[in-house]
């Protein structure tokens, strides 16, 4: 009676853990495939490229800062963060410490934090959102969050994304 029970236990336990175990392979390929789109998104940002920057984005991704949506959509998105490179004393912004939180199939809730380096600023460091789907096969940004303790003007959105 024991032993059947002990097996039925068993049954049911592996029946539960071989499903998550074989789809392993895939989540792995998806978080690999997450963190290539965040090392795209910092590599356009280094290089201050707003159309390589733009293209990460879904057709009506957004950018929010604050609390503001301050782009929607690919051709704003590019015109928002498109500007001059001048010298500047602070290193472009770059993303790290990815924390990926799966949302439901082909969506995931990545939570990042943004570090710039500089000679007034020294290091600064704020929490940054991203909500990826998967959009004609690829992974691409539905929403990019910098989140500011203020509403932030116009004027300085562009150097806050730079």
């Amino acid at each position: 009676m024991l032993t059947r029970r002990t097996i039925i236990a068993l049954a049911v336990t592996a029946l539960t853990i071989f499903p998550v175990l074989a789809q392993q392979p895939d989540r792995l390929e998806e978080i690999t495939q997450i963190h290539a789109v965040i090392a795209e998104l910092n590599r356009a940002r280094k290089h201050s490229d707003a159309k390589a920057f733009s293209q990460l984005f879904t057709l009506d991704g957004t950018l929010r800062i604050g609390n503001e949506i301050v782009a929607t959509g690919r051709d704003e998105i590019e015109r928002t963060v498109d500007k001059p490179t001048f010298w500047s004393e602070k290193t472009p912004p770059n993303l790290r410490n990815e924390v990926v939180r799966l949302v439901a199939p082909g969506v995931v809730l990545v939570d990042v934090t943004q570090t710039r380096y500089g000679s007034v600023i020294l290091k600064q460091s704020q929490p940054v959102t991203l909500l990826l789907k998967v959009d004609g096969g690829q992974w691409r940004i539905v929403s990019l969050w910098l989140h500011s303790g203020v509403d932030v003007p116009g004027s300085v959105i562009r150097s806050q994304v730079e």
